[in-house]
């Protein structure tokens, strides 16, 4: 039976897994620069690096630990209905903005610069209309403020890596179908789910490699990983531009006393120009 700790406890336990650890392997993604390149309903795998993130690593072997949806503009979308649930969550927010599911904070709308300094990779939904990414965000936002399922978590994690004294059927909360219906919810799930209410479903490799619990289907929202969308056939993978255009370096302006020297050392006789020559360049190089 899964006891929920202490508030006191929970709170320190959430701090802790939320530290940074290690230094960055890749640069950051200045997603806000590249706004314009994404669209509402695309999906943004994130790589952290804090103790959360490598517990998530080592559980479901992808480098990718969170999993957001990016929402756009809300507050000047087209869609009433979703100005309408910006307004009611997040009306101080503008700009760009995402969907997640956060451990410690639950389900909310933040900014796409959060994560501009994170490894990040953009997923894009292939085949989906206009209308289709409309009614993804209207399932994804009408899940704001739901709490953060660490029950759900610590039972994926079983059922990736089964052990002799907790095996993974043992009061596991993924195959009982009441719990699909439950108010909390992780980030992939909250994602998966979003994309099954149109149509489009994600599969777990792990649920495919390993089997899954009686009851269970490879695509249950609740076995999906963040590494399952990167690895999803229905996503495509968009590579925004990493640096400004190359253009080539003019060369430096030669200092007004090696022109001056220049032109003393054509006044020479020429069997003392060789000499002169080669000072000249040995003082230009330093």
């Amino acid at each position: 039976m899964f006891v929920r700790p202490a508030p006191w406890l929970h709170d320190r336990l959430v701090a802790w897994m939320h530290r940074e650890t290690g230094p960055w392997r890749h640069g950051g993604s200045t997603l806000s620069r590249h706004a314009a390149l994404l669209r509402p309903g695309d999906v943004l795998l994130v790589e952290s690096r804090t103790r959360l993130g490598r517990l998530i690593k080592t559980a479901t072997r992808s480098p990718w630990t969170h999993v957001a949806l990016y929402a756009g503009y809300l507050h000047t979308h087209p869609d009433p209905e979703l100005r309408r649930l910006h307004a009611r969550h997040a009306p101080d927010l503008r700009g760009p903005l995402i969907v997640e599911a956060e451990l410690g904070i639950g389900t909310r709308l933040m900014p796409l610069a959060k994560y501009d300094t994170n490894h990040v990779r953009i997923c894009r939904p292939r085949g989906l209309s206009e209308a289709q990414r409309t009614a993804v965000l209207h399932h994804a936002l009408r899940r704001l403020g739901l709490d953060y399922d660490l029950r759900h978590l610590w039972d994926l994690a079983r059922l990736l890596h089964p052990w002799f004294l907790l095996p993974r059927r043992l009061g596991s909360s993924l195959a009982r179908p009441e719990r699909a219906a439950a108010p909390q919810t992780i980030c992939s799930t909250l994602i998966a789910e979003a994309f099954a209410s149109v149509g489009l479903t994600v599969h777990s490799h792990a649920a495919l490699v390993h089997g899954v619990l009686p009851g269970q289907r490879p695509d249950d929202p609740r076995l999906i990983t963040p590494g399952d969308f990167d690895l999803s056939p229905h996503f495509d993978i968009i590579k925004p531009p990493c640096a400004p255009e190359w253009r080539p370096r003019p060369a430096p302006a030669r200092p007004a006393w090696l022109a001056a020297l220049a032109a003393e050392l054509r006044r020479l006789p020429p069997r003392a120009r060789g000499w002169g020559r080669s000072l000249m360049q040995s003082f230009a190089h330093r």
